[in-house]
């Protein structure tokens, strides 16, 4: 048995409460993990905000960093050993999309702080399914802040078969945007940013986009850029990146938000040959990658961090966007 103390939304578009739990033993595919820091992000908001939840009260956090104290039957992983927990909790491992490495499609998919509890606790159990093995020399606090959103940056870039000499604008430059930048300039292209924010678009120009424009500039994009990748729920961000593109350019959203619609030209679409896709998260192979470049020391993201007790108040930061970069909790 293992105390802990997490934060979990109790009822649906509630504060966050801090309770404590008792944890049982680790059940068959399962590990008892010590967290170290957890991240939250717009998406931890927007499931905040969900009526119709699966589960409550439901552990948030998604992204995290923790060393596993106690295995279930049937675990590979030992005690001691260092792990980054992502999204993905559970898949079936035996459909289509799950043997082509495209598992974060996989329609038994199970999500850490939705269908199942998430890392914003001290200690807590998880199926050790998607758990990855990492060393000790990475600052858990750094792989939290580009844990996810560089996977999804990293997927996205694969869905729009970034390259070389290409021109990208990225729309919205919060924790993932900021890492679709630094992603897309390692793979050769020119990043122009859309952002509203000054501070933010300031952040973009550090991080390698050559210009930073505010929403109300972006109509000078017009059929300029070979890709757009909108990483906001944002419908004017959207109708905006598809009127940027030139001809059989590609549009790749990012951002999730779960009330957003947007309706775009089905004429001007399919005359200048545009592809839309969504991109959630990226493969395995993809986060191995993202790892890597962490390592190099290749790939960064401002954070700011806080206290568990500080989770409830600091919830409310993310609609607000009142700090740059991801909020990672010290656990």
């Amino acid at each position: 048995m293992t105390a802990s103390l997490a934060a979990a939304l109790v009822a649906a578009k509630e504060p966050l409460k801090l309770i404590s739990r008792t944890l049982p033993a680790p059940s068959a595919g399962e590990v008892t993990l010590k967290l170290e820091a957890c991240a939250l992000g717009l998406s931890d908001w927007d499931v905040a905000m969900l009526d119709g939840l699966p589960r409550l009260p439901v552990v948030l956090g998604a992204e995290a960093v923790g060393r596993v104290t106690a295995c279930g039957p049937g675990v590979a992983l030992a005690v001691g050993q260092r792990v980054a927990l992502t999204p993905l909790a559970s898949t079936c491992g035996a459909c289509a999309l799950c043997e082509r490495g495209l598992e974060q499609y996989c329609a038994k998919i199970q999500v850490h702080g939705f269908g199942r509890d998430g890392a914003l606790t001290t200690a807590g159990n998880f199926l050790a399914q998607h758990l990855l093995p990492i060393d000790d020399g990475l600052d858990a606090a750094a792989l939290c802040a580009v844990l996810t959103s560089a996977w999804s940056a990293l997927g996205g870039m694969q869905a729009a078969a970034i390259g070389n000499g290409q021109t990208i604008a990225v729309f919205g430059v919060g924790g993932v945007g900021a890492q679709v930048i630094q992603v897309a300039r390692m793979r050769g292209a020119r990043v122009i940013a859309v952002e509203p924010e000054a501070d933010r678009r300031a952040l973009a120009l550090q991080l390698g986009a050559e210009r930073a424009l505010a929403p109300a500039d972006a109509p000078s994009l017009k059929h300029s850029v070979h890709a757009a990748l909108v990483c906001t729920p944002s419908t004017q961000a959207i109708v905006q990146a598809q009127r940027a593109l030139l001809p059989a350019g590609n549009l790749v959203l990012l951002g999730g938000g779960p009330a957003t619609r947007f309706d775009l030209p089905l004429f001007d679409v399919v005359a200048r040959g545009i592809s839309i896709r969504g991109s959630f998260l990226g493969s395995r192979s993809e986060l191995l990658e993202v790892l890597e470049w962490v390592r190099a020391g290749k790939l960064q993201a401002p954070f700011v961090r806080a206290p568990l007790a500080d989770a409830p108040e600091r919830l409310y930061g993310l609609r607000d966007l009142g700090f740059l970069g991801r909020l990672i909790f010290d656990l």
